[in-house]
């Protein structure tokens, strides 16, 4: 879906541009709002990266795109784009999170109608 040009096309290696700084914990900056409001590591730039980088290894995360894991860590971000600007190696989580829900949620994955039906709010507002 999205080209990942900056990262040779690779989905993987976008991910694992996040090396744990931890700048989006700062308490200076928009760095990931969702996370200052929230005060949880998963909700966090660095913990989001985290949660799909385990995604893609599929050891502690073994659904793969189907993750209902994956998609609740990703669910509060807001999309803002901030940790583009604000993140030294520039990851995009709003991007991540974008790739992420056209796959989970695609036909094939677990059939439009079934347990992986697009919310509607997603319908109203795209």
């Amino acid at each position: 879906m999205h080209a990942f040009s900056r990262d040779g096309g690779s989905f993987t290696s976008a991910v694992n541009r996040c090396v744990g700084v931890g700048a989006c914990r700062s308490d200076v900056g928009a760095v990931c709002p969702s996370f200052h409001v929230s005060g949880d590591e998963v909700h966090s730039t660095r913990g989001r990266a985290r949660v799909l980088a385990e995604m893609l290894r599929g050891q502690s995360i073994s659904d793969g795109w189907k993750s209902t894991e994956v998609c609740d860590a990703l669910d509060m971000c807001l999309s803002c784009k901030a940790c583009v600007s604000e993140c030294p190696v520039n990851v995009d989580m709003a991007t991540y999170k974008s790739e992420f829900l056209h796959y989970h949620y695609r036909r094939g994955v677990r059939g439009f109608f079934g347990k992986n039906r697009r919310p509607r709010a997603h319908f109203t507002m795209g």
